[in-house]
């Protein structure tokens, strides 16, 4: 799959996302290595643990990243999630992080199909 053809399966503006990094080979490159990040990881062990101050964290970082990204549906999902975690005063109901599971999932599985 091209870099291009990524950000049509996950529903991302690649066009926004090259205008920032400028080259293609640039974005490819941030792209696999969110493969690699542990931030959703660490969003989902924050949630086990019961600790909604480090999954505000997490939350906040996936929002971030999948924002420099062009991950739109994730950036959207984190949001609000991480808005829902910011008053820290417990969880929110189990359908915001299955939200953000499901375009992390479809983020990666798309990713991992990208050729080198």
């Amino acid at each position: 799959m091209t870099i291009r053809e990524f950000y049509t399966v996950i529903g991302g503006n690649y066009d926004e996302v090259l205008g920032r990094l400028q080259h293609e080979e640039l974005v490819r490159r941030f792209v696999k290595r969110f493969l690699i990040d542990r931030t959703h990881e660490n969003l989902v062990a924050a949630r086990n643990n019961n600790d909604v101050a480090s999954a505000f964290r997490a939350a906040h970082t996936l929002k971030g990243v999948a924002a420099s990204l062009g991950f739109d549906g994730l950036t959207t999902t984190a949001s609000v999630l991480a808005e829902k975690l910011r008053p820290q005063t417990g969880f929110p109901d189990d359908e915001y992080f299955s939200a953000v599971g499901r375009e992390y999932d479809r983020v990666i599985a798309a990713a991992g199909q990208l050729e080198d």
